[in-house]
């Protein structure tokens, strides 16, 4: 049975991606206000009028990411045994787990989206290199999926799983979609490309303009 296994929490992006995002914060002490706002002060505003302001809501990159009815993988349908995440480990963008009902396979997705695009080709391959979901003695393979999408096939460090994980950008979006099956019942490579596809397409169509 599979319905334990999670998703990564900690940055597979690599250190360099990581350090890219946070850099707003860099130089920063804990506690002190985030770029480009000021610092609390004891300063009494004078009674003016004021002009109050609408703050746009953060974008729920969660919207992003596929759902169990767009699994078309060979077993009785799949569910979300917890809810997505968001932002994970504090990273901009979503990650979700989702289980097959008869419990021989998951497939957890993790989207990070960076600062832009341009950055995106930078950073694809720093991803592909500190891959920590899959084992493999195999070279990736490309795959017509997003843009320089490829697949890693292999089995799980703890070696007790088979796993395929494919990387690919899309635009900005940075994604991991990692294929978990019983050990030797290894994801068709079609089904890891049409899953990925449809994870392409949901990008293009919802991705918001960089704030």
């Amino acid at each position: 049975m599979l319905s334990t296994v999670n998703p990564p929490k900690v940055p597979w992006i690599g250190l360099a991606a990581a350090v890219l995002l946070l850099a707003g914060c860099a130089g920063q002490t804990p506690g002190s206000p985030p770029v480009g706002l000021p610092a609390a002060t004891t300063t009494t505003a004078p009674a003016t009028t004021t002009t109050s302001t609408t703050t746009a809501k953060p974008y729920d990159y969660r919207e992003l990411l596929l759902q169990p009815q767009d699994m078309a993988l060979p077993n009785a349908g799949y569910s979300v045994p917890q809810p997505a995440t968001l932002n994970p480990s504090g990273i901009p963008g979503a990650e979700v787990m989702l289980t097959s009902n008869d419990g021989s396979s998951a497939v957890g997705t993790t989207i990070v989206l960076l600062d832009s695009a341009s950055a995106a080709p930078v950073e694809l391959p720093k991803a592909i290199a500190n891959l920590k979901t899959v084992t493999s003695s195999e070279p990736p393979v490309p795959v017509p999926v997003g843009d320089a999408g490829v697949a890693v096939t292999g089995v799980t460090p703890d070696g007790t799983k088979s796993a395929t994980a494919l990387v690919f950008r899309q635009d900005r979006a940075l994604v991991r979609i990692d294929f978990y099956s019983t050990l030797g019942a290894v994801t068709p490579l079609d089904t890891v490309i049409d899953v990925g596809q449809k994870q392409t397409v949901a990008l293009r169509t919802g991705l918001p303009a960089t704030e």
